[in-house]
């Protein structure tokens, strides 16, 4: 990359909040879904791009370095996208054309219909330096049903020199009118192995610990990244200390076990997708006679966990965890997350130590 641009840091621009790989991405340097990035390039190339494109997919698999990509290739006109001269101001965000809506002027994080109204007044505006207008909207699920119906009113009749980018992991929350409106561009998530030389290259990993994060990320990119940069591997120690604990000793130390998890760096919905991450591992090698494990560094403490749980008993812990990923977001108050991780603690622990078929319910 040249080397001004590769100067650049999220200092630069304080109110962005993607890294600097997420937006110095091009559509050439990204991995997977190669068929969506070629039919992106011809589109740019025969200025038959769609007006309004929703970049669908789990989280972390790339859907916001394909907006940013994408964005790239057309301020470039597709030709060396990344040393273009307009190229530094878009990774600044101090590009005139561009317009982001990401709900982080509300208390609420949703994206509210005053913000709406102004985007349609700049989107009608002639473009200063690209040639066209480009708006982008994340998570476009997180809009204000007032919001909605406004952005579907630009929707309906768009500024000819403006491109609509919604991104979203939860489409299926988003009006249908508006869904209907937009090309659907559903990205899946990379190949294990194609992953796993990625992180070798790419983040001077050795061969054991990229595929280890390309099979705990579960084939995307932006996940497999955060996991190596932000403390969540070193937590599953924390996690499956605690599940032991619980099994080995029954109610009494679920206070002290809710505490610890309460209080690793990660949020409370990772480490609980560390924990059925580790309790799918078990059912592995209880189902499967020892088969291949995701967290193949930590497989002594798994098989133990195995060994000293029933099949249902893991099924059920796992589920247990797995839905409260979902209702963590409603707990704001470090008391409140503490209380949710008891309870969740003695709901698990009761099936984990059941060894009987019927341990219980949820």
């Amino acid at each position: 990359m040249n080397k001004e641009l590769s100067k650049i840091t999220a200092e630069d621009s304080p109110a962005r909040k993607v890294e600097p790989p997420v937006w110095q991405c091009t559509l050439d340097s990204m991995i997977g879904n190669g068929r969506i990035r070629e039919f992106l390039k011809k589109a740019v190339r025969q200025d038959s791009l769609p007006q309004a494109i929703m970049i669908t997919g789990p989280d972390g698999v790339g859907k916001t370095t394909m907006a940013w990509a994408l964005v790239r290739e057309i301020v470039s006109g597709g030709i060396d996208p990344e040393n273009h001269p307009g190229v530094r101001k878009i990774c600044c965000g101090g590009h005139p054309d561009l317009i982001e809506l990401s709900g982080d002027r509300s208390i609420s994080s949703m994206i509210k219909v005053n913000e709406i109204r102004e985007m349609e007044d700049r989107a009608w505006k002639t473009p200063s330096e690209s040639p066209l207008k480009f708006i982008l909207i994340e998570p476009a699920h997180k809009m204000h049903r007032n919001a909605a119906a406004a952005l579907l009113k630009t929707l309906e009749e768009p500024p000819a020199t403006c491109i609509i980018i919604l991104i979203s992991p939860q489409h299926n929350r988003i009006p249908d009118t508006i869904r209907s409106r937009t090309t659907n561009l559903p990205l899946e998530p990379v190949q294990r192995d194609e992953l796993s030389r990625w992180l070798s290259e790419n983040r001077k990993l050795s061969t054991d610990q990229a595929e280890m994060l390309a099979g705990l990320s579960e084939g995307r990119p932006g996940y497999a990244v955060r996991l190596n940069n932000s403390g969540l591997l070193d937590c599953r120690k924390e996690v499956i200390t605690a599940l032991e604990l619980i099994i080995n000793h029954g109610y009494p130390p679920v206070f002290t076990v809710a505490d610890r998890l309460c209080n690793l760096k990660p949020r409370l919905e990772e480490v609980f997708l560390m924990a059925v991450s580790l309790l799918r591992d078990a059912l592995v090698y209880k189902c499967n006679n020892g088969g291949s494990v995701l967290n193949s560094d930590l497989a002594d403490s798994i098989k133990y966990i195995a060994d000293k749980s029933g099949t249902e008993g893991l099924l059920g812990a796992s589920e247990i965890f797995e839905r409260a990923c979902k209702e963590t977001a409603g707990y704001y108050t470090l008391q409140a997350q503490h209380h949710f991780t008891e309870i969740v603690i003695m709901r698990a622990g009761k099936c984990l130590r059941s060894r009987e078929p019927g341990y219980g319910g949820l």
